[in-house]
């Protein structure tokens, strides 16, 4: 074939690649990761809010809470998937994050944001804003909270407020009136300037800390203003006397909003520490015969939302908790199995008739029993 003829084909069989396109299944708005959302109306403020509540990787066994961040702004839509990230990979503890936001398309949107951020009124540009601030703190405190506490296995002795900007000014002013709201307070480039005393209500309740640890951070770009409040805020935070773990950290070369982005993996391992590693306990896999491993097969419940089930293929036994991916078991005694890829363990409980009628399932170091449903 001469050259002409191989280019003209090669031409030809290019131009059928490009105009070849993709055909659209379905379409749709996307849904986070295990996220649930709520437009709530509030008594205290008396406007609706949008909630998003996003699980950790692992949710709490039976009987097992976890700590709660509350992220205002809607935590930008990245709070969320931030956390879950992060404690798949072992830099904090596995949370719920609730995101406190706005309906955007309602006639309200975001325009009640300065409004409710702001629990002081200030002059903004040409025009006097804030003002609701403590009716958005009732929100959250009294409505949100126990709500959220009443659904979900949280623990509201360990909860966490995140805010930015605004949002790290009213993180702030709660701090500074009422330290114990929040066990951690993470307090981003807050806007000082729509409070003038506030480095003195902080100095204030700074021996009122009890132990609780503040981040303070704040983009190394952003005007002096911003970066001479953070830093007066974390000064005021951690003075002599003060009873808090302060933490401050300029993001250089990062500006307003850049700075939130790097905040999630510097800031909540702080906040929220995983618990000490423990020394992986040495084990070691026997050999069991296939019809032994029969016996423990089938699907074991949980709690109302969630099973464990347990399956065999070609001579091994895979265990499976709802939401998460198969892992294989391997059998360190005829009833007692061990993942490899994680920390699980699972002990089956035999009846009479040699088959499990129910599992004990050991999962980073918690345990909850599971009953064989079928």
């Amino acid at each position: 074939m001469k050259f002409a003829s191989i280019l003209s084909a090669a031409v030809v069989g290019w131009a059928s690649i490009a105009a070849a396109a993709p055909t659209i299944v379905s379409q749709g708005p996307a849904v986070q990761t295990s996220t649930e959302q709520f437009v709530l109306h509030s008594q205290q403020v008396n406007r609706d809010f949008l909630v998003e509540v996003t699980g950790p990787w692992v949710p709490p066994l039976p009987g097992q809470k976890a700590p709660v961040i509350y992220a205002l702004d809607g935590g930008y839509f990245v709070e969320g998937q931030s956390v879950r990230l992060l404690a798949a990979a072992g830099a904090m503890a596995p949370a719920f994050v609730v995101s406190v936001g706005y309906v955007m398309n309602s006639k309200d949107g975001a325009r009640y944001r300065n409004t409710d951020l702001m629990h002081v009124a200030a002059m903004q540009g040409e025009k006097m804003d804030g003002g609701g601030g403590a009716k958005f703190e009732a929100f959250l405190m009294d409505e949100l909270r126990p709500f959220i506490d009443a659904r979900y296995p949280t623990d509201p002795q360990q909860a966490i407020l995140v805010g930015h900007s605004l949002g790290g000014l009213f993180a702030a002013n709660v701090l500074a009136h009422r330290p114990d709201a929040f066990r951690a307070y993470l307090i981003a480039s807050p806007s000082v300037w729509a409070a003038p005393d506030l480095a003195v209500r902080l100095r204030a309740a700074a021996p009122a800390g009890g132990g609780r640890r503040v981040f303070v951070g704040v983009g190394g770009l952003e005007r002096q203003a911003m970066t001479e409040g953070a830093a007066n805020v974390a000064a005021a935070l951690s003075g002599p006397g003060s009873k808090f773990a302060v933490r401050r950290q300029v993001y250089e070369g990062q500006g307003h909003l850049s700075s939130y982005l790097m905040l999630a993996a510097t800031a909540l391992p702080f906040l929220l520490p995983p618990e000490p590693a423990q020394p992986p306990k040495m084990r070691s896999a026997i050999s069991l015969d296939p019809a032994v491993l029969d016996r423990y097969v089938g699907v074991y419940r949980l709690d109302e939302k969630r099973t464990v089930t347990i399956t065999r293929q070609e001579g091994q036994l895979f265990g499976q908790m709802t939401g998460l991916p198969p892992v294989q078991m391997f059998p360190e005694t005829p009833t007692s199995f061990f993942a490899t890829v994680a920390d699980a363990q699972a002990r089956f409980i035999v009846g009479t008739d040699g088959r499990a009628h129910s599992l004990v399932l050991r999962l980073n170091g918690s345990e909850a029993s599971a009953i064989l449903a079928k």
